[in-house]
């Protein structure tokens, strides 16, 4: 059964649903229901609570956590080869304008 025609089910917006009952009670969820927010939504805590505006998807936060998990020389690995692409595209970006 889908929310209202938004596409989504309504087990997955149950803890908005609970948050919108808090928020009408004028008192503020608990980090616990916040959290369950933000997974259903698929977003950081972060985020939601408007702490960033650099929304990071589940699967690049998984990735981040796996990078973490590396041992110091392959986590500088890592980060030489994402700096290295970010730069190539920026440079790419940067001459066909």
């Amino acid at each position: 059964m889908y929310y209202y025609g938004t596409g989504f089910k309504k087990q997955s917006l149950q803890p908005l649903i609970n948050y919108q009952r808090f928020y009408r009670l004028c008192c503020e969820p608990s980090v616990e229901v916040a959290a369950k927010i933000a997974d259903a939504l698929e977003v950081s805590l972060d985020f939601l609570i408007g702490k960033t505006n650099v929304e990071i998807d589940s699967k690049a936060l998984k990735r981040l956590q796996d990078i973490q998990k590396l041992n110091e020389q392959d986590k500088a690995t890592v980060f030489e080869m994402v700096d290295a692409f970010l730069r190539d595209r920026k440079a790419k970006k940067a001459y066909a304008s």
